[in-house]
């Protein structure tokens, strides 16, 4: 085999591979045909898929200079053709890498939604924690109810509500019982990695105690292998807080890894 025929059984190959790139991407690749490769699509389809087809059934029988020639003006390395092929492979390359950077922002993106949508449904539900107390007061013929008298109502009312958007609602201690004392009790959310703790606001505890509080427990809760984001849940019906915007606002946000949101509620 000579170099003509040499050359010519390499621009063959070519030739079909760029066809069946060409075929496969009008038929729906996740390429997409943007201007630009639009251009270059119908160059080498002009070249390619019109004017040397019918050249391939009897370029074998043509003469040796005729072959070289043509051969010369498809497959030279600085070639017209052999450029554009080399635009349309950069062209799908960067399209490529940009779709697959775009599927990686969406899927962040939507994993960071249904978190946001889990943590927005506890926001929600303990931003209206005060009003559903209030309305528990109010029962049909003054029949028994819950009263909101001390922590542990708050919790035995945050875990009953909880449960309404959430199957798997752990109770844990947050410190071990002793004396005979019960222990205040945080909310695992384990699919979710949130944990919900509640306290309830008294003469005692108010104010800089409560901040104090809560700021061993965000420590705490930063080595918790279960433990991704902290709602810190603050009952304070008797307005012992005198500026829940500001305990809020400076606990708020990223401690290392762990996210913490502080709620107060009623803040007027």
């Amino acid at each position: 085999m000579n170099n003509a025929e040499i050359a010519f059984a390499k621009l063959n190959g070519l030739y079909k591979n760029v066809v069946a790139t060409v075929r496969a991407t009008k038929y729906g690749t996740p390429v997409k045909e943007t201007e630009e490769f639009a251009s270059k699509y119908e160059q080498i389809r002009k070249v390619l898929c019109k004017e040397l087809p019918d050249l391939f059934d009897d370029l074998p029988m043509r003469p040796l200079p005729e072959k070289e020639e043509l051969l010369s003006i498809v497959t030279y390395p600085g070639g017209y053709l052999h450029q554009l092929i080399k635009d349309m492979d950069y062209i799908f390359e960067v399209q490529n890498k940009h779709k697959q950077e775009a599927l990686s922002v969406v899927n962040a993106s939507n994993k960071l939604s249904q978190e946001l949508s889990d943590l927005q449904k506890i926001e929600n539900l303990l931003n209206r924690f005060h009003l559903v107390v209030r309305q528990l007061k109010h029962r049909h013929d003054s029949r028994d109810t819950l009263t909101i008298r001390d922590e542990y109502d708050v919790q035995d009312l945050l875990h009953a509500l909880l449960l309404i958007s959430f199957s798997d609602v752990r109770a844990e201690e947050s410190s071990p019982s002793s004396a005979g004392k019960a222990s205040r009790l945080d909310f695992l959310l384990k699919m979710e990695k949130i944990v919900v703790e509640a306290k309830m606001t008294n003469p005692r505890l108010k104010d800089s105690l409560v901040g104090e509080q809560l700021s061993v427990d965000i420590m705490r809760y930063q080595v918790h292998p279960d433990c991704k984001t902290l709602v810190c849940f603050v009952y304070d019906p008797d307005g012992f807080i005198k500026n829940p915007y500001a305990l809020e606002n400076d606990l708020n946000g990223r401690h290392n890894e762990l996210e913490v949101r502080v709620i107060i509620v009623p803040k007027e």
